[in-house]
């Protein structure tokens, strides 16, 4: 509601701010990086936070005005220039955690609803004033209102700048909300000119109230509760704002053919406020039904392209069809794999390997000064950072090695397709390759592998022409290790709610339908199945509509737990006991798990496999054996073990299985402190 009052000023007066969600994201970013958990930052960093919403509302305005560049350019430009800005100071992985003080705003029902009404208020008294006539009247017809005297330039550049208080503001309650996130304020831009349109401000400007666009926000995630809260799925969401956006300016073309004059504008605007928000609570009203649908959209579409009919296990479970990526040979395997006693190194389990099937490597053998190359798929998130990072103390540590050559793929295919072949022309003496997709990434790695040895680790390919493929035992295993817990500690008829990040990704795809496949023989209720994009912000959200729904969830299993504190918050913040929850080894869960007490268990894909392939090149280039393939040792955390992978001096996002320790830098430049 908050950005959608922001957004109003724009369009009302003939403009568009596309930069809104990018600057939710800085603002975010930055507080937590700035506050890094000091309570005593937290006044500062907000009013810097304040002054950078204004500075950005302040650049879109004066470049769209004295420049004269289209705002839906200069906000677009802005956009991409603060997307950019923060993965360059990020990586896509956020340091640093917001305070207590700071994210009481977001949390505490009383101080988030206060905020929203001062806003309301301030922007109701701002559009009755001077300024609000004539910033409609600028965007009814800017020439003529020039001509009465109206400072056209200075009206359009205050509503950017109002536009960017209204961002900052709402980076302030979403950070308090959900966290801290690098996906925090994606996609808000379009939400927020959806909520106005639907509000019924014409998007030409000079027509429309702040009021009316408020409650368009509020009809709208009133909207999105009760899709959701009836089965349909939340990726619908953007087609739901597409087709609002594209209706409403249908219709006002079919209804006003003509410019209306400010007089008439004020005149026909004043009813829709009240029209609005009356819709907005008839679908609050609607959202609050104790019905329940008995499967959810969500839950069907976890077929991903199964068979045809699920089976009765699976209806009763409500877990849906069997994923079209479910192999019954790897899961078997998989799942044998994790009580198998691995060969190596008791304390190195990077270089620990589970069945190992040995093969010669003499054909490569050379003598030092090796030149290793690396086609990585991305640093995009926490996970990949910290192997990034102990990737290259694990470089560092040997000598050997007197180049490192790295390209970064930016998690597109076509670039790592390009990137390989450019890698292959340079000299390399080794290749390691992180897959970004498994298929399409399979010939360009075929073509590798003609050239020198190749080693691919995390995702694998098509094709065995690597010398070693290197991943710890695999996501059948991760997603049983959390089922099995819940159905240990879940009565039977108790209800579960699964969060998947996305669908259709492999390894997302073996760790859900390995889980499914638990829930299945097991007693369990699935009341849902969602999709969260990994987003702390909706996961939390997501969890709060399932509390409202069912009054009580008895446990949460997750395919990745980025967003599991998200998760737990919702809990608390609704005041209901938190379940029994699965989540994974970053340092934020583990230390709510601890502080809180709770029932859980932490699934691992360690990061020290990422110092695998480094070793692995070595050997090869020395000419000694290596498994074909290395599987590494998939550790889980569980209350027993909790204390062992705590590191309180570590960074919210930090992977605990990172395996870094003992590598040059730690922990600085992991993030953390001495």
């Amino acid at each position: 509601m908050i950005l959608a009052a922001g957004q109003y000023f724009v369009i009302v007066s003939g403009e568009f701010d596309l930069s809104v969600g990018s600057l939710v994201t800085v603002e975010v970013v930055v507080a937590a990086r700035l506050i890094d958990g000091d309570e005593a930052a937290t006044w500062p960093v907000l009013a810097l936070v304040i002054v950078i919403g204004l500075l950005v509302g302040l650049a879109n305005g004066a470049v769209t005005t004295l420049l004269r560049v289209p705002s839906f350019i200069t906000t677009l430009g802005m956009m991409l220039v603060l997307s950019g800005a923060v993965f360059l100071w990020t990586g896509g992985a956020p340091r640093g955690a917001l305070s207590q003080a700071f994210r009481v705003f977001g949390r505490d029902t009383l101080w988030s609803t206060l905020i929203l009404l001062a806003v309301g208020v301030a922007a109701a008294l701002i559009m009755r004033a001077d300024f609000g006539r004539t910033l409609i009247a600028t965007g009814d017809n800017e020439r003529a209102a020039a001509l009465s005297g109206v400072r056209v330039t200075r009206a359009r550049i205050l509503a950017f700048v109002l536009s960017g208080l209204a961002a900052a503001v709402a980076g302030i309650l979403l950070g308090g909300f959900a966290g801290v996130s690098a996906q925090v304020g994606q996609g808000l831009e379009f939400s927020a000119i959806t909520a106005v349109v639907l509000g019924g401000v014409a998007l030409g400007g000079g027509r429309g109230s702040v009021v009316a666009a408020m409650a368009g926000a509020l009809t709208l995630e009133a909207l999105f509760t009760l899709l959701n809260l009836y089965g349909i799925s939340g990726a619908l969401e953007f087609t739901v704002q597409g087709v609002i956006i594209i209706a409403a300016v249908a219709a006002g073309a079919v209804r006003l053919p003509f410019p209306l004059t400010p007089e008439k504008e004020t005149h026909m605007s004043r009813p829709k406020p009240f029209l609005v928000a009356l819709a907005g609570l008839a679908l609050l009203a609607a959202a609050c039904t104790s019905d329940k649908p008995a499967t959810t959209a969500t839950q069907a579409a976890t077929s991903a392209g199964a068979s045809a009919a699920p089976s009765s296990a699976a209806s009763a479970a409500g877990t849906g069809e069997q994923s079209k990526f479910f192999v019954q040979a790897d899961y078997d395997a998989q799942l044998a794999m994790r009580t198998k006693t691995a060969q190596g190194p008791a304390d190195k389990p990077w270089e620990q390997a589970i069945d190992p099937q040995m093969v010669s490597t003499s054909q490569y053998k050379k003598s030092g000064g090796y030149h290793l190359c690396f086609s990585n798929a991305a640093v995009n998130n926490p996970w990949r950072q910290v192997g990034w990072k102990s990737m290259q103390a694990e470089v560092a540590l040997h000598k050997e090695f007197t180049t490192f050559t790295a390209l970064d793929a930016e998690g597109k295919d076509d670039k790592q397709i390009s990137d390989i072949a450019e890698l292959t022309g340079k000299g390399c003496d080794a290749l390691i390759v992180s897959p970004n997709t498994t298929a399409t990434l399979t010939p360009a790695v075929k073509a590798a592998c003609g050239k020198l040895p190749v080693i691919v680790f995390d995702r694998g390919v098509e094709t065995d022409c690597p010398v070693t493929f290197i991943n710890p035992i695999g996501g059948y295993a991760f997603g049983a290790d959390g089922a099995e817990f819940l159905v240990e500690k879940v009565p039977a008829g108790g209800k579960v709610l699964a969060l998947r990040i996305l669908p259709g990704v492999d390894v997302l795809e073996t760790r859900w339908s390995a889980a499914k496949a638990t829930f299945d023989k097991s007693r369990l209720q699935v009341v849902g199945v969602e999709f969260t994009d990994g987003d702390a912000a909706k996961t939390k959200s997501i969890v709060s509509d399932y509390i409202a729904r069912h009054g009580k969830l008895d446990g949460v299993w997750m395919d990745a737990g980025a967003t599991a504190v998200a998760a737990v918050e919702a809990f608390e913040d609704a005041g209901v006991p938190v379940p029994a929850m699965v989540g994974e080894d970053q340092q934020d869960f583990l230390q709510k798990w601890k502080q809180n007490n709770l029932t859980a268990i932490a699934p691992t894909y360690p990061t020290y496999q990422w110092r695998t392939p480094v070793i692995a090149a070595l050997k090869i280039l020395k000419g000694e054996e290596v498994p074909k393939t290395w599987k590494l040792p998939q550790p889980k955390i569980t209350a027993e073990n909790l204390d062992t992978y705590l590191q309180p001096n570590m960074p919210p996002l930090h992977y605990a299985l990172c395996g870094c320790e003992s590598l040059p830098g730690f922990p600085e430049t992991w993030g953390g402190k001495k």
